[in-house]
C-alpha cells in the first residue's frame, strides 16, 4: 500500500467519486494544519484516514469534513445504494429516505407540529460526530410521544454534548421506558406517563429519583419514603411534604 504524506497546510479534496473504492495510506504531519474534504464517495473506506486524523489531533471541524466509511451526504433523491449517511438531517420537513440505515451526524426535530416522533423506517443507528449532538428535539409544542425513538440505537462519543431535548411542553415518555438508560441519562427533564390501573396521568421523575404524584380521585397508596413535590401539572398536585 503506497503512503502519501500530507505536510503542513496540505489539502486533500475527494468529492462525489461514485466508483472510488481505495485510498493510499495517509500520514498527516500536523493535524492542526491540514485541510480535508472527503464527501459523497459511497464505496470508499475512509477508516485509515479518520484514524490518522484522530491520532494527529485534527480539529473537530476538519474531522467532520471527512465522511465515515462507505457513506454519502443526505440529499433528495437519495440513491438506493446509499444506506450510510454522513450529515445532519432535520426531519421536521423531510421524511427521511427509507434507504438510510446508519446516520453519522445529528438527527433533528425542531419547530414541528407533530404529536408523535415519526417512525424512521430502516434507520437503526445514529452515531455522534465530534463536538456535535447526536439528537436535537427542540421547540415542538405538540410533541407528546417518543416511542419510535427507542427503535433507534444512538452511539455516543461525548455525553456532555450528546443530546438536546428542550422546550417540548407536552412531551412524555411511556412508563415502560422509566428504566431506559438513554431516557434517564439524557432526558431527565421529560415527563413520564405513569400507569395506575386504568388511570394514566403525567408525572416527572427528577435526577434524584424523587417522584411527583398527581392528586387523583382514585385511592393511591404512597410509599412513605418517597418525597412528594409540587409542580405545575395537567391535574392538581399535592403539596410538598413527607408522607
Amino acid at each position: 500500500m503506497p503512503v502519501v504524506k500530507l505536510v503542513k497546510d496540505a489539502e486533500l479534496v475527494l468529492i462525489n467519486n461514485t466508483q472510488l473504492s481505495e485510498l493510499p495510506q495517509f500520514e498527516i504531519e500536523n493535524g492542526k494544519r491540514v485541510r480535508l474534504l472527503v464527501r459523497d464517495n459511497p464505496q470508499l473506506d475512509t477508516t485509515q484516514l479518520l484514524k490518522e486524523c484522530e491520532r494527529k489531533r485534527c480539529s473537530p471541524r476538519v474531522f467532520n469534513l471527512v465522511q465515515m466509511p462507505y457513506s454519502c451526504s443526505y440529499r433528495r433523491p437519495l440513491p438506493s445504494t446509499c444506506k450510510n449517511v454522513t450529515d445532519d438531517i432535520d426531519i421536521t420537513n423531510d421524511d427521511i429516505s427509507a434507504a438510510v440505515e446508519v446516520l453519522y451526524g445529528t438527527l433533528i426535530v425542531k419547530n414541528s407540529n407533530w404529536t408523535q416522533f415519526p417512525n424512521m423506517k430502516n434507520l437503526r443507528l445514529v452515531e455522534q460526530r465530534p463536538s456535535k449532538p447526536v439528537l436535537v428535539i427542540e421547540d415542538n409544542e405538540l410533541l407528546r410521544d417518543l416511542d419510535a425513538l427507542f427503535d433507534i440505537q444512538f452511539s455516543i462519543r461525548d455525553r456532555k454534548t450528546a443530546v438536546i431535548i428542550k422546550n417540548n411542553p407536552e412531551l412524555c415518555f411511556n412508563e415502560k421506558y422509566s428504566n431506559n438508560s438513554f431516557a434517564n441519562r439524557y432526558a431527565v427533564q421529560v415527563k413520564f406517563l405513569l400507569d395506575y390501573g386504568d388511570v394514566y396521568f403525567p408525572c416527572l421523575v427528577d435526577k434524584f429519583k424523587s417522584v411527583i404524584f398527581v392528586n387523583i380521585s382514585a385511592h393511591v397508596s404512597y410509599d412513605p419514603y418517597i418525597l412528594i413535590k409540587t409542580y405545575q401539572c395537567d391535574f392538581s398536585c399535592i403539596s410538598l411534604r413527607y408522607l
